[in-house]
């Protein structure tokens, strides 16, 4: 079965007036579960090509299966590729929207196929019986949902626990459940979710040279994948040829009552009016905060196209960004060692494509939308949040072993301004004469992971509080940032290395205050070598996130 793209997302009702604007995003207002629109249609015949016997029964032989990418055979996890196997002629844009999914977030696959007219690629995690949840829940879509027939699914499984079907004999409906209480077999049994052998699968079974690698829950802008195809189109880029560059669709949220906006005008209104922002802004600022992001808002796109809006490295102050990007296949694998348990789980291939000195093109005219809720709340390290503590640790033995890889593959290299700006950070934010072993052991490894630009060491850095504004004015207080400090984890040689947060209290003589008030309300530039002799740069190193194992170690 062919399926042919629709002429029009909206009906020339909901087009040409208000209230059919009104009526059209009421129907994406957060009102019900993810695809409750389905409920009030018919089940036709299937408009998905299921293959293994689906959705009847799962047939298939040891050679159906497939490896993951990095591990192959001595992987823990199988792949049935094209379980459900996607068609759609030439008037379809062939930019592939490749995801992941639970059978706990399936119902978002209904939203998604609304409002991507691309081809879609996702790779879904079946245990035991949540694949028979999982293939109930397809079976429902592809007998409702028209749009389905661009949709490839592929199934990752462990050997421990394979997929488990039941014969579904109950009559077929278009009503949903709601996938999010659904208890599965992978929370039950606090299975690991391989967030990154997900990803890989659905990149790399894509059919299209470009692809969009992101998470169900992100609701694309009205026409990304045709309007991104015209643009390169007019710019002659025919296919993505790594390593070059990328293009970057930013990422907002909503809140939980509102709409969400299709067009870069609407989200320019609702971020005016404080309803929409940038994801995950108030709960970690770095993830999605890209360059440019104030002059992006400022921008009126003055028509629909999507246009390059500037072209950067992620580089520091952006060092931390994990952006949303179409690129291509052959785009730098996701670390399968890492899991979604463990956090951060894409930073790794993030820093392997700087490295590489990938381009990252932040598109204008172009985003994605979380499905509405904001949070505003960082998770506090509690006991509600403790079970993460071991696969965190996990993740950070992970790290030291792909970085090790990295540097092999792609040394870093710092031309000389950055080395002497690198030879100054070490001096200042590393200890050199101290007595403690474990201590001088401890600031080694930070001296090492620095200068190799190892996550860890950044992070303990980035949370350390720097020289701060307005000494001259008598301020002396930077307090670094506590959460990241205290979550800052190394497996290292000489044991673990922690963030231990500290505060220092800085009371400078009368000779040093003296010389500070001399340049108080003075524009002229003041001799810093004079203001602050070597013997005192000491004192300035307050509030350093200390590194820990047993005991807190002071710089003393």
């Amino acid at each position: 079965m062919q399926l042919r793209r629709p002429e029009s997302m909206q009906s020339d009702f909901q087009k040409d007036t208000i209230l059919g604007h009104v009526f059209y995003n009421y129907q994406i207002n957060f009102h019900g579960i993810p695809g409750s629109y389905l409920s009030t249609k018919t089940p036709n015949e299937s408009y998905c090509n299921f293959r293994y016997g689906l959705p009847e029964e799962l047939l298939y032989e040891e050679s159906d299966l497939s490896f993951p990418f990095e591990e192959k055979d001595k992987s823990p996890y199988r792949i049935l590729r094209d379980a459900v196997e996607a068609k759609w002629d030439k008037s379809v844009p062939e930019v592939t929207y490749a995801t992941h999914a639970t059978a706990d977030f399936i119902n978002y696959i209904a939203e998604i196929v609304r409002f991507w007219e691309g081809p879609l690629s996702i790779a879904v995690f079946i245990p035991d019986s949540d694949a028979d949840l999982t293939i109930r829940q397809l079976a429902q879509l592809c007998f409702c949902t028209p749009e389905m027939g661009r949709v490839s699914v592929h199934f990752v499984f462990p050997l421990s626990a394979p997929p488990y079907l039941q014969n579904h004999l109950e009559k077929l409906t278009c009503e949903l459940p709601d996938s999010s209480k659904l208890s599965t077999f992978r929370m039950t049994n606090e299975i690991m979710y391989p967030i990154n052998v997900c990803r890989n699968i659905a990149r790399s079974y894509s059919q299209t040279d470009f692809v969009m690698v992101t998470d169900i829950q992100l609701v694309p802008s009205e026409e990304l994948a045709s309007r991104f195809v015209e643009m390169t189109r007019a710019l002659h880029v025919n296919k993505p040829k790594p390593p070059s560059r990328v293009y970057v669709v930013p990422v907002f949220e909503v809140e939980a009552y509102d709409v969400i906006p299709r067009t870069k005008d609407e989200l320019l209104m609702m971020v005016k009016e404080e309803r929409a922002v940038y994801f995950h802004r108030h709960i970690c600022s770095h993830c999605q905060k890209f360059p440019g992001v104030k002059t992006w808002l400022e921008i009126n796109p003055g028509s629909v196209n999507i246009k390059p809006f500037v072209s950067v490295k992620r580089e520091y102050p952006f060092h931390r960004w994990e952006p949303i990007y179409i690129g291509g296949k052959n785009d730098p694998l996701y670390s399968e060692a890492l899991s979604w348990e463990g956090l951060q789980d894409k930073m790794t291939q993030m820093l392997e494509m700087c490295l590489i000195g990938y381009q990252f093109v932040i598109l204008d005219g172009a985003f994605l939308v979380h499905w509405p809720g904001i949070k505003k709340e960082k998770h506090k390290f509690n006991l509600k949040n403790s079970w993460r503590m071991s696969f965190q640790q996990q993740n950070s033995k992970q790290y030291s072993k792909i970085i090790k890889e990295l540097r092999r593959k792609q040394p870093v290299k710092l031309n000389m301004r950055q080395g002497l700006l690198m030879n100054q950070v070490l001096a200042m934010y590393t200890l050199g004469e101290e007595s403690n072993q474990l201590c001088k052991n401890h600031s080694k490894e930070l001296n090492i992971g620095l200068r190799a630009l190892e996550p860890w060491a950044l992070k303990m850095f980035d949370s350390s509080s720097k020289l701060q504004a307005g000494i001259l004015e008598g301020n002396l207080f930077e307090f670094g940032d506590f959460q990241q400090c205290v979550q800052t984890y190394k497996n290292s040689l000489y044991g673990p290395i922690r963030g231990k947060h500290c505060s220092l209290k800085i009371i400078p003589d009368v000779q040093l205050l003296r010389k500070v008030l001399q340049f108080r309300n003075v524009s002229t530039k003041p001799n810093f070598s004079q203001l602050l002799p070597q013997d005192r740069l000491h004192n300035v190193k307050s509030n350093l996130a200390l590194m820990d194992r047993d005991k807190l170690l002071f710089l003393d």
